[in-house]
């Protein structure tokens, strides 16, 4: 690292203190705070979607395992027209018509306080340990490049993020995701540039010429072995029942979309926010599968002899010129702590919303939002320095992901599709959902993809199950559901 490099990553630093001190004077509510009055713009709504998604551990782990495997994981997003329908169409413009902060309220007015609080409290557990894995990414590549311990980076990374986020509140979230977004994906075609250069020839048709007879450009598998991670039919049921979690059950990313000036304003950024992360997921797959032939025809070099999560980090460290390796650092500390923002005033959010008003006899102010904001980023800091125990980041968390998203997911869907299930069934509709999915990584050895689908049938099947014995009517006001596609006024977004 040179000195060139230190003043890029500084510049980067400081632009995040000058939103967060810029944004810190115009939070004078809590709908400010969270929902930055709803009046963002969809497409900067739509950047925050995906930097959001694209997570330090997306940004390390992707090309990983495109180094170590091939194009497998990309088949989880075949499904992705059915999960379009079901968010834009159902999903996202009721929650927008209720005018929530906290997508978990509507489980308050379907059902009742006990089911919301649950799924809250499922959320934000999911979340802390889920922060680990996205503080501990970047420690990792400055680690490496810096030769200090991984502790205190993981220390610097977390508070410094915790800070702005405190401070400036959703729009200064939103507003350093956009331009995170630039950073990282920027350093991505970077990257890419520079290994398709390094390997020599025409550069990708040398990729091609190795790779393919390696199998490291193979998409579809068609195994019907349930126990193979990423076969066809795992990651297509399990893609679809993952992506509906991530962008209709997790109150990170719904969250961002309930910023927009309007409720079709909200759907054109959710679904240009999962198009475009699909496409962003390839590209840094392929980073992954030059590396692998960069490595195969260098192999002294010692890319092989390396945990996969570190290959990328190698390269960026010995490879890259001085100054480009300052943009790789900021490239994925964006990634990284665009997550980090939106995950930690998601939670926030959610405290305040679903849990403050119930334990004290006051109102919450902004003051409260923020002291919880800095609580859970202390937290989830501190679980950031055993995120080098879990194997492969991307593995690792979308296996997190997946042990809670498919009891959210059936219990969202149980109320919003079933006119009878009642309060009961509902809660421990989610208990049975998460049960099961408890019980198949315990028990068996099949793909983590089959958690989600198999715990979201367990909670929609048992919660009707139990509804119907209760026979009882569900609690609280029936909320109606949005009109049929089509029955709303047109118009552009704003």
């Amino acid at each position: 690292m040179e000195t060139i490099d230190y003043l890029v990553i500084l510049a980067y630093f400081g632009i995040l203190v000058i939103c967060g001190v810029y944004f810190a004077g115009k939070q004078g509510s809590l709908g400010d705070f969270f929902l930055g009055a709803r009046d963002i713009p969809w497409w900067a709504a739509a950047f925050s979607g995906i930097a959001t998604i694209v997570s330090g551990i997306t940004y390390l782990g992707s090309p990983g395992l495109g180094f170590s495997t091939n194009f497998n994981f990309n088949q989880m997003s075949i499904g992705l027209p059915i999960v379009a329908i079901v968010l834009c169409g159902l999903m996202l413009p009721l929650f927008y018509r209720l005018n929530v902060v906290s997508i978990y309220e509507y489980l308050e007015r379907r059902f009742d306080a006990r089911t919301r609080l649950l799924a809250g409290g499922m959320f934000v557990l999911l979340k802390c340990g889920y922060l680990g894995f996205v503080i501990y990414a970047p420690s990792l590549v400055l680690s490496r490049m810096l030769s200090l311990p991984l502790v205190p980076i993981c220390i610097v990374t977390g508070i410094f993020t915790t800070f702005y986020t405190l401070a400036g509140g959703i729009k200064a979230v939103i507003w350093t995701d956009s331009l995170q977004l630039f950073v990282l994906l920027g350093g991505a075609v970077v990257a890419m540039g520079i290994a398709l250069r390094a390997v020599g020839g025409d550069g990708l048709e040398e990729v091609l010429r190795v790779a393919g007879p390696a199998g490291r450009l193979e998409i579809f598998n068609f195994s019907t072995d349930i126990t193979v991670t990423y076969s066809f039919w795992a990651c297509f049921v399990g893609g679809i029942v993952n992506m509906i979690a991530q962008y209709g059950s997790d109150q990170a990313e719904v969250q961002r979309f309930l910023t927009a000036r309007s409720a079709r304003a909200a759907s054109w950024a959710l679904f240009a926010t999962m198009v475009f992360t699909v496409a962003l997921g390839f590209m840094l797959f392929f980073i992954g599968t030059v590396l692998f032939v960069f490595y195969t025809q260098f192999p002294e070099k010692g890319g092989f002899a390396i945990h996969a999560n570190d290959v990328f980090p190698k390269f960026i460290v010995e490879e890259m010129p001085a100054g480009l390796r300052g943009l790789m650092v900021a490239a994925v500390l964006a990634a990284s702590m665009s997550t980090i923002s939106s995950v930690l005033n998601s939670q926030s959010a959610v405290l305040i919303n679903d849990y403050f008003s119930r334990v004290s006899r006051r109102s919450a102010q902004v003051r409260d939002a923020r002291w919880l904001t800095l609580i859970l980023g202390i937290l989830t800091t501190a679980l950031a320095s055993f995120g080098g125990r879990f194997g492969n980041l991307l593995d690792a968390s979308n296996k997190l992901t997946s042990l809670f998203s498919g009891s959210l997911v059936g219990v969202f869907l149980l109320g919003m599709l079933s006119k009878s299930a009642n309060a009961s069934g509902a809660f421990w509709g989610v208990l049975a959902g998460l049960a099961t999915a408890v019980a198949l990584d315990l028990l068996t050895n099949i793909s983590f993809l089959w958690f989600g689908p198999a715990s979201a049938l367990a909670a929609g099947g048992f919660g009707l199950v139990i509804s119907r014995l209760a026979q009882a009517r569900p609690r609280g006001p029936r909320v109606d559901h949005p009109s049929p596609p089509g029955t709303e006024s047109d118009g552009k977004p704003d």
